[in-house]
C-alpha cells in the first residue's frame, strides 16, 4: 500500500499562492501542482500525464518536496513544518 502523501498547511497555501500568481518561475508551477495533486491522492503516472512531463520527474519532485531538498529558494523557504532547510542549487547565485 502506498504512504499517504501529506502537505502541511503552510506549505499548500505557499503552493497554491504560487499557482495563482500572475507571474510565477517554470519551474514552480509544475512543482506546485504535482506536490497538490499528490496531496489530494492522484496517482504519479495520470498526474504525469495530464501535465504532460515523465512519471520519473513528478516522482523525482514529490521526493524533493518530502526531503526538502532543492526546494526553490528564490519562492518562499522550505518547508518549515518539516523543519526542512533550504540547500542553496548549485550555479545559482
Amino acid at each position: 500500500m502506498a504512504v499517504a502523501f501529506t502537505v502541511a498547511e503552510a506549505d499548500r497555501e505557499m503552493l497554491e499562492s504560487w499557482l495563482r500568481a500572475p507571474t510565477v518561475a517554470q519551474d514552480l508551477a509544475p512543482l506546485a501542482k504535482v506536490v497538490l495533486a499528490s496531496a489530494a491522492g492522484e496517482g504519479v503516472r495520470p498526474m504525469a500525464r495530464r501535465l504532460g512531463v515523465s512519471p520519473n520527474t513528478v516522482a523525482v519532485w514529490r521526493r524533493r518536496y518530502r526531503s526538502g531538498t532543492r526546494w526553490p529558494a528564490h519562492q518562499g523557504t522550505a518547508p518549515a513544518a518539516r523543519g526542512a532547510s533550504v540547500r542553496p542549487r548549485r550555479g545559482r547565485s
